[in-house]
């Protein structure tokens, strides 16, 4: 079963800056990025939240994660170009995960 869903908790977001680990596991030229301000980014606890709004979604399948993305409206910049854009930043996922990347995406992009 395959489920998409916003994360909201402390817990959530950890197991989620954890998530590229598991995707890179092996590939010695994969440096992972700095913990603190992933979980900073991935929360929506950056400087840039005061004129963005900022959502992150993971998939799971039969419980496990497959795949997370982050969503991003960034305010100022449609005012600036009057647009009504957004952005799909963060992305990781394990292979041969297609259908659960699409509903994912899906997901995000509704949320945009």
């Amino acid at each position: 079963m395959i489920q998409v869903r916003a994360l909201t908790t402390p817990e959530e977001f950890e197991r989620c800056a954890d998530f590229p680990q598991q995707v890179y596991q092996g590939n010695r030229y994969w440096a992972p990025p700095h913990r603190e301000h992933l979980l900073a980014e991935l929360s929506g606890q950056v400087a840039q939240a005061a004129y963005s709004d900022i959502h992150t979604f993971w998939v799971e399948r039969d419980g496990a994660v497959v795949a997370i993305v982050t969503a991003v409206v960034d305010r100022l910049y449609n005012e600036r170009w009057q647009e009504q854009m957004g952005h799909l930043v963060l992305f990781e996922a394990l292979p041969d995960c297609d259908e659960a990347v699409g509903q994912l995406f899906g997901t995000a992009c509704e949320w945009l």
